[in-house]
């Protein structure tokens, strides 16, 4: 993988990763700049995304980087609240992360 998608891979799991913190804090979410801040991040990521999708000529590869894309989402959205708000998975949760994961492989491989 270039540098360059390595790079845009990383800023873009710290932007989801501040997009599942803004949706996990009550705080945050009474504040008047919440729709600001979460809009704003979900713009950038998706303009690195398509940054990403255009630098690539082989739809194979884009296919692939995109299930990568989509897991690191889902990673951020499982991560944040487990690590920062201590919100423990059931039984149940786990095992439906998994069929999702196993959806993205499916439909994109």
């Amino acid at each position: 993988m270039p540098t360059k998608i390595a790079v845009s891979f990383i800023i873009g799991f710290f932007i989801y990763c501040l997009g599942a913190f803004l949706s996990n804090s009550n705080y945050l979410k009474a504040t008047p700049y919440y729709y600001y801040l979460a809009i704003g991040a979900g713009a950038v990521a998706n303009y690195i995304w398509f940054s990403i999708a255009k630098s690539i000529n082989q739809s194979g590869q884009i296919i692939i980087l995109g299930l990568f894309w989509d897991l690191m989402i889902v990673a951020a959205f499982i991560l944040v609240p487990v690590l920062f708000f201590d919100i423990n998975l059931r039984l149940t949760q786990i095992i439906g992360c998994g069929i999702m994961i196993l959806g993205f492989i499916l439909t994109k491989v």
